[in-house]
């Protein structure tokens, strides 16, 4: 880093940011592979039932993902150009907003959109000489991972980079949030400020955000508080969410506007192909090209290469007892029951083995057949029914109608909860945060839990898994400590899976003989003797030695 004259990478903003990275680093970035053995094949019925519930986070990227991974990063060096050549730019820029700010010229109000609007406004002192922020959009097709693809990529980008020469500050490099359903500004100022006070610890949130503030000084101490902060990508997800907004009340809109344009901070917009118009506003009002890191990701074709490596990396991860190739017949089934959609192809492979494993459960075999994958889309799945036929179609006006598929994961959820026996089941979070150490997963854990832990790991079992185990154990044994648990665990782990009980024949009974000495034990026992004592009695047993092992 240069501390008297301009930087080399065009900004001092840019020296803490990863760069460009190559295709197979990307991949592995953002791939969410579940975790499967060989050996949970041999697991008991109702855990490995939960063993496929792993599969609801999983993520195989293609060409699309990694290429919008590239062209996002590149967008974000892009964004930080000319905003912080000089050493000096960083004060400047904070005093010439303050002074705007105090003037209550920041951000300038007029009648184009309704006496509330922000006018797209700013005078070229506070937004300073190089703005080249722009927008990016990635829309698509529910379903297809848009939001999972983003919240990787961030992950790999740090939030929060900590610079003391040659200032001393807090760069945010990038905040997402939700579009507020009803187009809020209020609303999104109130999440920006609190998203702030997450991970800067501060008090914005209180500072800004008071029942008695008005929206406009929100606006104006959003744009400030991102300034102070060399905010380097606001990400709005959910943009779809503007189309219940009426065209004359679109002051978040132009307030996102005025961002790109005239304060110099990036916006990415993700969301459906619903919000393709109001995209299509935002540049027009803003003139600002989309470029880098945009995408729209439509539903992968039959024959595409990316939706074929995709199926058969998911077709790998089988927790039946047996295993199913995947054949023509069922590839074939599968595509005409998910047209495409990534996240309905694996939901309907969690239910399909979900399925079978009952089915083996009943004393039936567990492959998975076509009949099983269509009758699971019918009966499971109904509730995607109209989308299916509407892609099937191909009639675009009927497919815009089912753009949200927000109810699916409840639905979703309550089949899981029948096929578990397990009312009240959530599943499991998101896991954007799958790159963190274990020691911050562990760090809120008991020394019990902890224990527990390493038992799985020794033995091979998931922590989903061994934590139901553990469950069961305490069900059965509400007072086993840590160590008759494991101990219950490695038994159990020890033996075959569970086949269903056939009560045994009980033979018929026969009679003990007098000096049998179980009739010489129980006899004994009637009069209060131990065994050792009513068999010494009666001349069976010779004196008691004690053994001390040292």
């Amino acid at each position: 880093m240069t501390t008297s004259g301009t930087y080399a990478s065009g900004s001092f903003y840019t020296t803490g940011l990863p760069t460009v990275r190559a295709a197979a680093d990307l991949y592995a970035d953002l791939a969410v592979p579940p975790r499967w053995t060989e050996d949970e094949r041999n697991l008991d019925h109702c855990h490995r039932r939960i063993c496929v519930v792993r599969l609801s986070n999983y993520f195989k990227p293609g060409a699309r993902h990694i290429k919008f991974a590239e062209g996002f990063l590149m967008f974000l060096h892009k964004g930080y150009e000319g905003r912080g050549r000089l050493v000096t730019d960083h004060q400047r820029r904070i005093r010439e907003f303050a002074a705007e700010r105090a003037a209550g010229t920041l951000l300038d109000l007029s009648d184009e959109a309704g006496p509330h609007a922000p006018r797209v406004h700013m005078t070229r002192k506070a937004m300073g000489t190089n703005n080249s922020a722009s927008s990016a959009v990635l829309l698509g097709m529910a379903g297809m991972g848009k939001t999972l693809t983003t919240e990787e990529i961030l992950n790999g980008v740090p939030e929060v980079i900590e610079h003391t020469a040659p200032v001393t500050m807090k760069q945010v490099v990038w905040l997402k949030l939700d579009c507020p359903h009803k187009g809020s500004v209020r609303a999104l100022c109130i999440d920006f400020f609190a998203e702030m006070d997450r991970i800067l610890g501060t008090a914005y949130k209180r500072q800004y955000a008071s029942s008695r503030a008005t929206e406009e000084s929100m606006m104006s101490d959003m744009a400030l508080v991102a300034n102070l902060h060399a905010l380097g990508v606001l990400v709005i997800d959910e943009i779809q969410h503007l189309g219940r907004v009426r065209e004359d009340n679109d002051v978040l809109l132009k307030f996102l506007v005025t961002l790109i344009n005239k304060i110099g901070v990036p916006v990415l917009l993700v969301g459906t192909t619903a919000a393709t118009d109001i995209v299509r506003k935002t540049l027009r009002l803003g003139r600002r090209s989309v470029g880098l890191g945009s995408a729209s990701w439509d539903r992968y074709d039959r024959a595409d290469a990316d939706w074929n490596e995709f199926v058969d990396d998911l077709w790998s991860y089988q927790w039946t007892d047996v295993e199913t190739p995947l054949d023509d017949a069922l590839r074939e089934v599968f595509y005409d029951e998910t047209q495409g959609v990534v996240d309905l192809a694996v939901k309907l492979y969690i239910l399909a083995q979900m399925r079978a494993i009952r089915r083996g459960e009943s004393g039936g075999n567990e492959r998975i057949t076509p009949a099983i994958v269509r009758r699971v889309a019918s009966e499971d799945l109904a509730i995607v029914r109209p989308l299916i036929d509407a892609l099937r179609s191909g009639d675009r006006r009927r497919i815009e109608k089912y753009g949200d598929m927000s109810s699916l994961r409840d639905e979703f959820t309550k089949v899981l909860e029948a096929q578990l026996g397990r009312p009240g089941f959530a599943l499991p979070a998101p896991t954007p945060g799958h790159r963190g150490t274990r020691a911050e997963g562990e760090a809120e854990m008991s020394d019990d839990d902890r224990f527990l832990q390493q038992v799985f790991r020794q033995l091979g079992i998931g922590d989903d898994v061994g934590s139901r185990m553990v469950e069961d154990v305490r069900q059965d044994e509400p007072g086993a400590d840590v160590w008759r648990i494991a101990d219950l665990l490695r038994a159990d782990r020890g033996t075959p899976k569970r086949k269903p009980r056939i009560a045994a024949a009980k033979a018929p009974a026969v009679p003990m003989q007098a000096d049998d000495m179980r009739a010489i034990v129980a006899a004994g026992g009637a009069d209060g003797l131990s065994a050792y004592a009513s068999l010494a009695n009666a001349g069976l047993a010779g004196p008691q030695t004690f053994f001390r092992t040292v």
